[in-house]
């Protein structure tokens, strides 16, 4: 993979002889294999993941995005592979460089990553935690406290050195302070589930050990005020409701229901959360719930409740185009009919699947039900499916789902109405997969000799230029 060198330039931008005050502006220059940058900014200086936007980089490599006035707080930059993380406050000049999976920050602000870097915000939580290094309250307790401590003192170390902003300070000492109480949490929740679930009696002596503690956290962090700022917030609040469980049932509860799990998540939401908490939280886990690409019809009556509890949010705007695609869904009276490759439970190897389409070009999708970047592009694999049918080109949609997930890989195509034709692969050809393709989504076209043109074709949101490749072997 090429290296890609992007600027980000946060520079205020005033109109010449006149006083109104606009945003800043992101911009830049990027090269390598990609066209579009995604980018999620906070809103109201609140994190909602739903936040996206897409930045088209031009012919000569060079993207702008206006950032509303006022914004600060954490940004996420992504080129299709990795993130950046970006902390919008000021003024400010970013040089970010995407090589592989790795991403270096070359420029002035070189410092202000490093802490970001060095404070872990972005340290995923479930890897980091190691519920048998402190294996009593006494030493978990002692080792989180000490933990912020050091993170506090990281801050503090570098507050006059950057120059941060009072506002910016304060809020990155809030957001240490949520990473650390989320990392505990997790702690102690990790810790029933691996040494007391299995019986009433060890359930007992759970609560009588952590569940004070435990709940302490989050009495705590309830005071935070930038609680709905952090990006962790929906997994962070997902366990105060099985804290909720343990205290109330002694266990947790996973019993099933007609309600889709995370509409149930809202309800408990809006009924034990403060009220200063509960837009946000709602939102999010909306946001993830859509995202499922089960298109529950529960979620339209769910977003008007939510319309209806917070008339005035900023969210409604942004969820109206994911709760539009259920409606959608819905409205369609066109039946659909999976179209599975015959026999697809015996295909061993590429060559079996490609000898089926000799004298076709094959547009492979490599993808999982599990893959959030997956099922992001087969909302532009549908967009894209007339051109394809038009060229003469058949989509071939190949999953790597293991067989535990096939009645969910078969539902997810059906409720996504996926044109084109459908495959699980089995363990021989996943292991056959595996010798070049390290990540997914992946793309691959197929010539009309059963030979592949391409191994790392361009992505479904490459339009164009997919277009463009493909019409090289038609």
């Amino acid at each position: 993979m090429k290296k890609i060198s992007i600027l980000l330039a946060f520079a205020m931008v005033v109109g010449c002889g006149t006083p109104d005050k606009k945003g800043n502006l992101l911009s830049g220059k990027a090269s390598g294999n990609t066209n579009k940058l995604s980018v999620n900014l906070p809103v109201d200086g609140k994190y909602f993941a739903g936040n996206n936007q897409e930045i088209n980089i031009k012919k000569d490599g060079s993207y702008s995005l206006e950032i509303p006035e006022g914004t600060i707080g954490m940004g996420f930059l992504h080129n299709h592979f990795v993130p950046a993380y970006l902390f919008v406050d000021k003024q400010e000049q970013y040089v970010v460089d995407f090589q592989d999976e790795e991403v270096t920050y070359n420029s002035d602000n070189q410092k202000m990553f490093q802490l970001l870097n060095d404070l872990e915000l972005f340290a995923d939580v479930r890897s980091t935690v190691d519920v048998e290094k402190h294996t009593d309250l006494e030493s978990k307790t002692k080792y989180y406290s000490e933990l912020l401590q050091q993170r506090k003192e990281i801050l503090d170390k570098a507050r006059e050195e950057l120059q941060l902003s009072e506002v910016a300070y304060e809020k990155l000492k809030n957001l240490v302070a949520l990473k650390v109480a989320d990392l505990q949490s997790a702690d102690f929740f990790f810790t029933f589930r691996l040494f007391y679930e299995q019986t009433p009696e060890k359930n007992k002596e759970f609560a009588d050990v952590y569940l004070n503690s435990w709940e302490e956290i989050y009495e705590k962090a309830f005071q935070n005020p930038d609680l709905s700022a952090y990006d962790g917030q929906t997994a962070f609040l997902s366990r105060y409701r099985m804290l909720q469980d343990v205290k109330n049932t002694g266990t947790l509860q996973f019993e099933s229901s007609e309600k889709p799990y995370f509409i149930r998540e809202i309800d408990f939401f809006r009924t034990n959360l403060p009220q200063n908490l509960v837009e946000y939280a709602w939102a999010n886990t909306m946001y993830e719930g859509l995202m499922q690409g089960n298109f529950e019809k529960e979620w339209v009556a769910n977003f008007e409740e939510f319309k209806t509890q917070f008339p005035s949010s900023k969210l409604t705007d942004l969820l109206i185009p994911y709760v539009n695609k259920v409606v959608e869904y819905h409205n369609s009276e066109k039946g659909f009919s999976v179209n599975f490759v015959e026999n697809y439970q015996n295909i061993n190897s590429l060559d079996e699947l490609f000898v089926k389409y000799q004298g076709k070009v094959l547009y492979i999708d490599i993808w999982a039900t599990w893959c959030v970047p997956c099922r992001k592009e087969l909302q532009y694999s549908k967009e894209n499916h007339p051109t394809l049918e038009a060229m003469g080109v058949i989509p071939v949609y190949l999953s790597i789902d293991k067989n535990s997930a096939d009645n969910q890989w078969k539902t997810m195509i059906k409720n996504l109405k996926l044109e084109g034709v459908h495959i699980r692969a089995s363990e021989a050809l996943q292991k056959e997969l595996g010798e070049f393709v390290k990540a997914i989504p992946h793309y691959i076209i197929v010539g009309k000799d059963g030979k592949i043109k391409e191994k790392s074709a361009k992505r479904p949101s490459d339009k164009q230029d997919l277009f463009d490749q493909l019409n090289k072997y038609l």
